[in-house]
């Protein structure tokens, strides 16, 4: 069953105060449940749209401009910081656009209501002034009177429909969904070609990193096989030596030897003598 919120604890949620949520729901047009006693209620949807327009007029955007985008809040929720500049600024321009035009509008009509009661009122009084003038000539600045009353009202009525209507309004508000349903969808494509930018991106990074890896083996394959063979030479020198070595304490044994064996033959030699003598 849905969780249902008092307005006190869902003001506790958004962060702000009772009267601000009762504003929010008359100028936004909010749909906001009440119980059988007349009391409001809200659902964790309602407190998420609601969470949602604080974020947005914290980032600047007017409450009207809210108010044209609040059936779409969830797409321009997902929208990047970037796109939501844009539409917040051009959202926005229109509404200031939209007052300052109507309000120009509204001068107008009250310029146009104050020149028509002043002209009313030099109507009068031009007709008691020329109360003893000839008919003739009385009638004729009564009818120009008139005319230029006439001209007066019709160009009021033109701006009076210059007023902007409901049926503009609506046409707005669909023209403001079409732009924000475009935004969203350049959005996507935008996230889209980005998403393969970034899995190319990280596809190479890979791919280099791999080239790396290889490159770094077979450096180290090559020192180790250089490592080998300085080991091998050193190996080989030191036999080299050690048998050279050999060689020399075998020559040297060879002579003492030698020189051993040609005492023993003096020494027999001079005992042969010393016989026969």
């Amino acid at each position: 069953m849905e969780k249902k919120y008092s307005i006190s604890d869902a003001s506790r949620q958004v962060e702000v105060e009772n009267h601000v949520l009762r504003y929010w729901e008359e100028e936004l047009g909010l749909n906001i449940h009440r119980n059988s006693k007349g009391h409001r209620f809200y659902t964790d949807r309602d407190i998420k749209i609601l969470r949602d327009v604080k974020d947005l007029k914290e980032q600047g955007f007017l409450l009207k401009s809210i108010k044209l985008i609040i059936h779409d809040i969830d797409n321009v929720r997902k929208m990047n910081p970037n796109e939501q500049y844009k539409l917040r600024e051009e959202l926005n321009q229109k509404i200031q656009d939209e007052e300052e035009n109507n309000s120009n509008k509204a001068k107008a009509v009250n310029g146009f209501m104050i020149s028509r009661s002043q002209s009313v009122q030099t109507d009068n009084v031009v007709q008691l002034e020329n109360k003893n003038m000839s008919g003739a000539a009385g009638q004729v600045l009564n009818i120009q009177k008139g005319e230029l009353g006439q001209t007066a009202f019709k160009q009021g009525e033109q701006r009076s429909v210059a007023v902007p209507s409901e049926e503009k309004i609506k046409r707005f508000e669909l023209m403001l969904r079409k732009m924000v349903a475009n935004v969203v969808e350049e959005g996507q494509k935008e996230s889209e070609q980005r998403i393969s930018d970034n899995v190319s991106t990280k596809l190479m990074k890979e791919i280099n990193y791999i080239m790396m890896q290889k490159d770094e083996m077979a450096a180290k394959q090559t020192k180790l096989l250089e490592e080998i063979l300085q080991k091998i030479q050193s190996q080989s020198l030191e036999e080299v030596a050690a048998t050279s070595q050999i060689k020399q304490l075998k020559t040297k044994e060879k002579k003492k030897d030698d020189k051993k064996d040609k005492v023993k033959e003096k020494g027999k030699n001079k005992r042969g003598l010393r016989i026969f003598g």
